[in-house]
């Protein structure tokens, strides 16, 4: 039982067409992403995923994204000279839709994986964190993610969802204080303006 299709995401503008460096490969897909551009061709595949999510289901649609995946994503270690570059909303949607649909196929582990890489990259995205939360809670990890949103939240001060989510985990979590949660409570409170 697949879930439904999501919305499409917005198209690039024109100007985005001048690409970047297209694998170094001979290969066709190679050419027409040279000839497309980097961002023309994660929003014609993100489309794609999605018509292919609600016709064909989760399977095939995350099949079909995850070449691309393996094109921008993966890339992203390699060297600045070979590494493909997007727009952070275009990297975000990639990431999001690809977390939606590891969700999709009850695949907890690579959704968080998705969704974790997600909030890294924008920490201030309350969307992206309300993703996070619910992959979280679906993937019953027993890992210590509080040191890795305690590490976001020194980076980001002022981002009223990490300070959340932080609270959050010290109002859950049984070993921890009560006035530390209280504290961060009372301050992300006042960072959303409340």
């Amino acid at each position: 039982s697949d879930a439904a299709a999501p919305s499409d995401a917005a198209a690039p503008s024109d100007a985005s067409r001048g690409g970047a460096a297209a694998p170094a490969s001979g290969s066709g897909r190679g050419r027409l992403l040279k000839l497309l551009g980097a961002e023309v061709w994660v929003w014609l595949t993100t489309r794609l995923a999605h018509s292919t999510w609600a016709v064909h289901g989760a399977a095939a649609a995350y099949a079909q994204l995850q070449r691309t995946a393996d094109l921008f994503l993966r890339t992203a270690r390699s060297a600045p000279a070979t590494r493909l570059q997007l727009e952070p909303d275009q990297l975000a949607a990639l990431r999001g839709l690809l977390a939606k649909l590891c969700c999709a196929l009850d695949e907890p582990l690579a959704a968080y994986e998705h969704v974790r890489a997600l909030c890294a990259h924008a920490p201030r995205e309350p969307a992206s964190w309300a993703l996070f939360h619910c992959v979280a809670a679906r993937a019953r990890l027993k890992r210590p993610d509080e040191r890795w949103t305690l590490r976001l939240l020194l980076k980001h001060q002022d981002s009223p969802p990490i300070t959340l989510a932080v609270a959050h985990r010290c109002l859950m979590a049984e070993l921890r204080g009560r006035g530390q949660a209280l504290a961060l409570w009372t301050a992300s409170l006042h960072a959303c303006g409340l």
